[in-house]
Order: structure tokens, then C-alpha cells, then sequence
């Protein structure tokens, strides 16, 4: 059966997202999609939990949905791209499909080339001495070394192709990249373009309360109107009490802790009163706010450097529908890692899988309160995989 595969946030859901799958599904059998838990990569809580978007995606044509763990869904790109990029591999899938902003797969791969060359080393070392954000230092870098414009990279969406890249050759995979061009709209545009609107805009009215009901398929629509929203500002106290109890070297051990930003990060936490007040005296015009969010759940939620360079050690099934079964026994029957679907697989984990397990509760234990209604505790043990009909 020939399988694309799709690395994805779906936060939330909308209807680039389904023309992305509609798009894999013209070539493919079937399509496999390694989603962010309720912690993405911006360093936030999803707007939806997990599951609500598992069932978005399977909905609106995707077969299977595997959960792709905290220590990989919340991190930079590389990380990202190297926790999806395996778990896709993991499940067996011919092509990796991701929207773009360009779908020029010679430029990308140029840029992947580049990015793990020596000279682009050098120069990023040299870019950054220079005072330079990171991001800015990178796209300087890379330029010197390529015939990439310096603006490649300023677009997310070209930064995780190009780790997707990277990340396949990493894993000496057999998949190809298929960068597929988005439609309408960047993802972080302010303004609709037609039936497209960005992700960020699609939040913003969730967060103020507007039906955003044309941007977003029919079929989950009802599905967006019931369900519980997550907004991160609940938990603003949690997080506070849960960094106040740490020590200077718990911030040493950070996932992308660097450059003495944990003493800047424990002294803000001495004097900050809420959650944003923490994230602006942190932030500085070298470390982005995304950075920052990220290091900050890190703290609260107690996770370690110890992910960073390693791939998943489970798959963790989320969501399926009659084909996703038949993939799920394909897998089952070729894959030494762990295949978790009920709670008596999950309690059998030992060694690193049962510590990203374990950590993937705490988590979800915690994000669970910034949801309202909140949700229930001990979900990682309790919810089955669902299992929806598909839309026509």
C-alpha cells in the first residue's frame, strides 16, 4: 500500500489542511499523520486536545494519526523535524508531504545541502559573534554559502521542509519529500486570502469568540463549536509555582538552553507575577519569544536535555479508521518500537520510552487545566484511539 505521510500541528485544523491531505491522496493509498500532542512547537497549548484534531484529521481524510511526544512536538525545527521524520519512517510511509511558500525541491535540498556544510558553520559562528539573533545570523550564514536569498528562511514553512531534508538524510530514509505549495495564505498571516486562513488568525477569533466557520470544512465544524478550547493564560499561577521550586542548575539542563540565557530565565522568575510578565522580561531581540516559551513549559513541566538528537521510542496511536487498522497490523508486524494503542501497552514501556511516557503524562496532566471545561486527569491511561467514519 503506498502511504504518504504528513508531519502537522493542525492547530487547528482548517482547510489548507484538508487540501494538503486531498493533494497526498491523489498519488497515495493512504495517509499517515504524525501529530504535535497538546504542546506545539510555538511553545503552547493546542487550541484543541489531541484527540479533537486526531478526529479532525481522520474526518477530512487521513487514515491514521500518530501522536508525536512532548520532547520532539514542542522543540525548534530540527528537533521537530527529526522526531516527525522518524516516527513517519516508523510507520512505513513512500512520501512526505508538507506545504511550502515554494515547492522548487532543488532550492530546498541547495538549502539542506548548505545547512549541514562546514562553511556554513564557520560563518553562522562568525554571524553570531557579530551580535546577530539567531535567526538572522542563520539566514546571513546561508546565503554566504548558497545562492538561497537571505529571506529563504524568514518562512517557517521553508525552514521545516529543509529539516525534513535534513532529517530523512539524517535517517538514511527511502521517503521523499513532496512540498506541496500552500494556498491562500501564510501561517501567520493576518488576514484570510478566500476559503484559506492562517492558523494564527483562526486562534485569534477562538480567543475573541468569532465563528470562523468558512475557513474550516464543514464536516468538523460541529466538532469546533463543542469542543473544549485551550487557552495557556489559565494556567499562568500553575506555572509560576512550578518555577519558583526549581534551582539555577535546573535551568541548565534545558532542551536548547544556551548563552547564560537560564540565569536570565531563574532570575525573571524570581520577580515575575504572571506568565506573560515572565515571558517579556526574559525576551530579548536575540532569543525570539517562541524560544522562550518553549524553555519556560520545559521548566514547568520538568523536561531535560535528554531528548535532544534522539528519536521517539514508541508510536503512540491516536486515531484510526478501517484502512488506518490494516496499516496499524503492517506496522505491528514490522516494527520492533513499541506500538501503543491501550493502557496495558503504555504500562509495559521500560528505559527511555517508559521516561518519555511518563513525562508525556505529566504533561498532559498539566495542559489539561488550561482547557474549559477542564479535562480529565490521567488521560494517557484512559482515552482509546478514535475511530470516526470518514467525510465523503
Amino acid at each position: 500500500m503506498k502511504t504518504a505521510g504528513i508531519l502537522c500541528e493542525f492547530n487547528p485544523f482548517h482547510n489548507g489542511h484538508e487540501a494538503l491531505i486531498r493533494h497526498a491522496r491523489q498519488t497515495h493509498e493512504a495517509v499517515v499523520c504524525v501529530m504535535s500532542g497538546n504542546l506545539v512547537q510555538r511553545g503552547d497549548i493546542a487550541v484543541f486536545d489531541r484527540f479533537t484534531r486526531a478526529e479532525m484529521a481522520l474526518l477530512c481524510g487521513a487514515d491514521l494519526v500518530v501522536e508525536l511526544p512532548v520532547g520532539w512536538s514542542m522543540a525548534g525545527a530540527e528537533q521537530f523535524a527529526l522526531g516527525g521524520m522518524s516516527l513517519l519512517c516508523d510507520c512505513g510511509v513512500d512520501s512526505v508531504f508538507c506545504g511550502v511558500t515554494t515547492d522548487d525541491v532543488a532550492l530546498l535540498q541547495e538549502a539542506a545541502d548548505a545547512l549541514d556544510s562546514p562553511a556554513f558553520s564557520e560563518n553562522l559562528k562568525k554571524y553570531l559573534a557579530d551580535g546577530n539573533t539567531f535567526a538572522k545570523a542563520r539566514e546571513s550564514a546561508l546565503s554566504a554559502v548558497s545562492q538561497c536569498q537571505s529571506d529563504f528562511l524568514k518562512d517557517s514553512n521553508n525552514i521545516l521542509a529543509i529539516e525534513y531534508l535534513r532529517a530523512l538524510r539524517r535517517l538514511n530514509a527511502s521517503a521523499v519529500l513532496v512540498p506541496y505549495k500552500r494556498l491562500g495564505t501564510q501561517h501567520d498571516a493576518e488576514a484570510p486570502n478566500g476559503p484559506y486562513a492562517s492558523g494564527s488568525f483562526l486562534r485569534g477569533c477562538l480567543l475573541k469568540g468569532e465563528s470562523y466557520s468558512k475557513w474550516v470544512p464543514k464536516d468538523i465544524w460541529p466538532l469546533c463549536k463543542e469542543r473544549p478550547t485551550a487557552d495557556i493564560n489559565r494556567l499562568s499561577n500553575a506555572f509560576l509555582f512550578a518555577l519558583r521550586s526549581k534551582g539555577p542548575d535546573d535551568f541548565q539542563r534545558l532542551p536548547d538552553i544556551s548563552e547564560g540565557l537560564q540565569n536570565r530565565l531563574y532570575k525573571a522568575i524570581r520577580t515575575a507575577d504572571s506568565y506573560e510578565a515572565l515571558l517579556h522580561a526574559v525576551k530579548t531581540k536575540r532569543y525570539p519569544l517562541a524560544r522562550i516559551r518553549r524553555l519556560v513549559l520545559a521548566a514547568a513541566l520538568g523536561l531535560t536535555n535528554t531528548y535532544m538528537g534522539k528519536r521517539p521510542p514508541y508510536l503512540r496511536v491516536l486515531g484510526f479508521n478501517d484502512v488506518g487498522e490494516r496499516m496499524i497490523k503492517d506496522i505491528a508486524g514490522k516494527q520492533p518500537l513499541p506500538l501503543l494503542i491501550n493502557a496495558r501497552q503504555c504500562l509495559s514501556l521500560t528505559g527511555f520510552a517508559k521516561q518519555v511516557f511518563t513525562e508525556q503524562c505529566r504533561a498532559d496532566d498539566m495542559t489539561a487545566l488550561a482547557y474549559s471545561p477542564i479535562l480529565p486527569c490521567g488521560s494517557d491511561l484512559t482515552a482509546m484511539p478514535i475511530r470516526p467514519q470518514r467525510c465523503s
